[in-house]
Formats: structure tokens, C-alpha cells, sequence
């Protein structure tokens, strides 16, 4: 029983279809079931508290169903892994990650749905048909044969619990690769079907290999901002001054005592307003307003249908311009660019029909700000000297 899955998602398969024209059309359903579910989100959201709170949430989660991975979150897997008919569609995520990690990236980026699926998989690996396990399998040796990516340790997991052979010894024949990085994760999957490691497989264990066995410290991570608490970033924000209307800055000061606290100054590139505030209590202002001191962001702008887009600072814009130019149509032959890391699209961002408007109101706001004042790096967005 499908309990209508196949209605709902079928369409899905073509996300790895190896035929340009095919993915191409997923892509575009794709996109017309994430403006279903921005427009059932807000309807959610404006219902809260409220008599018709009840149908909104039985909107919301309909809308989910027709999303991958979403509609894995809609209808939560059950005990058995291995007569739910969510089962496959799991399975279809990560392959997709596999074949098309620029597309899969773009559309559908969750690092936590990846561990998510890849934890409840190996959890019930013996509850899975034997298609189910070889298609483990086969993933398995894909991602050794590619550089890691975040959530692979779990792949080590799945490697832990499935069948020893015929793994083990298509895993010895990549341990001979010319590549040293399938060299280096063939032989740690090894090691870790010997039992030459206590415990599960883990980033740190993963570690502790390459320190053993490659004389490598640890495997080189990019921390990105957001894993730095908002009060400690040293990001600038650009905002609208309070005296003047032009344009200003906010920006942590790394030169105050930290017994004091936080200390953040603004200050106004055009009537050299200035002000200090010592805080690590955010200010919620509003949507498009920065957290210290509560002024409206200057990189704002309202688009087609109410949506409002906002940034902190040009550095943060020029993410989101190389985000958007990275989509293509596949049908021209041409392949996804390279998505910015630590950025993420709006459902209703996400649309073809909005790439166009999007790409012009990054561009008029970015000529704003170099527009408006000399005094900042066209670069950055930063000043090139703040007042003391």
C-alpha cells in the first residue's frame, strides 16, 4: 500500500534521471510545490491561536507531503522501515546527493535530513529487503570514491551494520586507488569493519584515524558564522541612520574589554552620527531591523507579492547573487554552479519566475550603498575606517 506516495512524489525520480530534460522538469514541479507550501506556511502562521489553526495544520502538512525530503517529515517513519513506502524516497534523497550534489545542493540541501535517514537506515538495516540493502551498498562505495561531505560518518555506520561481504572486498580493491583520499576513507571503513575501533563511527574517531594512519592532524572543517553565537561575530550591518536617513553601520567593537560585555558602535558614513551600546541582549525589533540598536536594515527591499528581502551587508548580498546565477537550465547543456556555503533560499526565493527580480533588487541595492558613500570599500561594504 503507497498510502499515495507514488501521486504525490513519483515525479521525484526524475531528480536522478540522467537525462538534462527530465531532472529539468522535476526541478520545475519541484519548484511549484515549494510555492504551495510558502503559501500554506503563511497561512499557518496567520492562523495561530485561532478556530481554523486545525485545517491550517492539515494544509501545511499536505503541502510538506508533495516536498522531498519534506514529505518525510510530514508522515514520520514507522517502527518498520521495511514496509513503509517512505522507505524508497529516503533512499532517492541521498542518491540524488550522490549524482547531482549541485543540484541536490541548490533545491534541496539538509544536512540534518541526511544524518536524519541515514541514522533511522542504519537503525533498522535488518529490517530492509535485500534491493534496499544493495542499494545501501552501492552508496556506501560512492561516497568513499568522493571527497567527504558533511553527515558521512553515518555512511561508516551503515558500513558497520550492513552485510560484510560482498563490502569488504570492494572496499579492499579501493584501498588501491591512485586517489589518496579513497585510499584514506577505503581503508578507515576497513578498519572499522575489523572492529579496530570501539564504539560507533564518529567525526572524532574519523579524526583520531588520520592523525594514526596519515599523519594528519584532523580533517580540515570551514566553520561558518553561524556556528559563532550573534553576539561574538564580527560581521558588519548595514543600516539606516536615525538622525539623517543615510547610510550607516553597526559593527561588534573586538578592541572592548570583555568584562564589559559587548560593546557595538554605529555609526553614519554621512552625518557622522555615532553611537555605543553595551549588550548581549538582542533587540527584535522588527523583520529588517538589526539587533542592537533596532535600525532598519539598509539592504532591504519589498518584492513581488509582499515577500520582503533582506540583508546585513554586501558580502551577505553577493552570496545570495552567486546562489541565484549557480541555478541553470539544464537543457542548455550547462551544470549547476557552486553554491555559497552557509546561505539559504526562501521557498518563494526559490522560483524561476522570481530569478529575474531577485537578480535586479541585489543589484539596485548594491548600487545604493556604492552610491552613497566613498567611504566604504565597494568590495566589502565595510568602511574603511571607523570613528574611535
Amino acid at each position: 500500500m503507497s498510502d499515495g506516495w507514488t501521486e504525490r512524489l513519483g515525479w521525484a525520480w526524475d531528480l536522478i534521471s540522467y537525462d538534462p530534460a527530465r531532472r529539468e522538469a522535476a526541478h520545475r514541479i519541484l519548484d511549484e510545490a515549494r510555492v504551495a507550501y510558502s503559501d500554506a506556511l503563511a497561512r499557518y502562521n496567520g492562523a495561530w491561536g485561532r478556530p481554523e489553526a486545525r485545517a491550517r495544520t492539515d494544509e501545511l502538512r499536505t503541502a510538506m507531503s508533495h516536498l522531498l525530503p519534506e514529505a518525510l517529515w510530514a508522515s514520520p517513519p514507522p517502527p518498520d522501515l521495511g514496509v513503509w513506502p517512505g522507505t524508497p524516497y529516503m533512499l532517492l534523497y541521498l542518491q540524488w546527493e550522490q549524482r547531482f550534489v549541485g543540484e541536490w545542493t541548490w533545491h534541496a540541501k539538509y544536512w540534518s535530513a541526511k544524518t536524519s535517514i541515514l541514522r533511522d537506515l542504519a537503525h533498522q538495516v535488518q529490517r530492509l529487503d535485500q534491493r534496499h540493502l544493495a542499494e545501501l551498498s552501492d552508496l556506501v562505495l560512492q561516497v568513499v570514491a568522493r571527497p567527504q561531505r558533511v553527515g558521512d560518518e553515518w555512511y561508516a555506520r551503515l558500513a558497520q551494520v550492513l552485510s560484510r561481504q560482498p563490502l569488504y572486498e570492494q572496499l579492499l580493491a579501493l584501498a588501491e586507488s591512485e586517489d589518496p583520499g579513497i585510499r584514506e576513507r577505503a581503508g578507515y571503513l576497513l578498519l572499522v569493519l575489523d572492529g579496530a575501533f570501539p564504539g560507533r563511527p564518529s567525526l572524532r574517531q574519523w579524526q583520531r584515524y588520520l592523525r594514526e594512519h596519515h599523519g594528519r592532524d584532523r580533517h580540515v572543517r570551514v566553520r561558518g558564522s553561524t556556528g559563532v553565537p550573534w553576539f561574538e561575530r564580527d560581521d558588519e550591518v548595514l543600516v539606516r541612520c536615525p538622525r539623517c536617513d543615510g547610510l550607516a553601520s553597526v559593527r561588534r567593537d573586538p578592541n572592548a574589554p570583555p568584562a564589559d560585555g559587548r560593546t557595538w558602535r554605529a555609526w553614519c558614513t554621512e552625518c557622522d552620527y555615532a553611537d555605543v551600546r553595551v549588550t548581549r541582549q538582542a533587540r527584535c525589533a522588527g523583520p529588517a531591523t538589526e539587533l542592537i540598536f533596532g535600525y532598519p536594515l539598509w539592504l532591504q527591499a519589498e518584492c513581488h507579492g509582499g515577500h520582503l528581502f533582506c540583508v546585513d551587508n554586501l558580502e551577505k548580498l553577493e552570496r545570495f547573487d552567486r546562489y541565484l546565477r549557480a541555478r541553470v537550465d539544464l537543457r542548455s547543456g550547462a551544470q549547476y554552479g557552486t553554491v555559497p556555503a552557509q546561505t539559504y533560499l526562501s521557498s518563494w526565493m526559490m522560483q524561476t519566475s522570481r530569478r529575474s527580480e531577485l537578480l535586479a533588487v541585489i543589484g539596485s541595492l548594491r548600487d545604493s550603498v556604492r552610491e552613497r558613500s566613498g567611504r566604504f570599500n565597494t568590495q566589502s561594504g565595510m568602511p574603511h575606517e571607523a570613528p574611535g
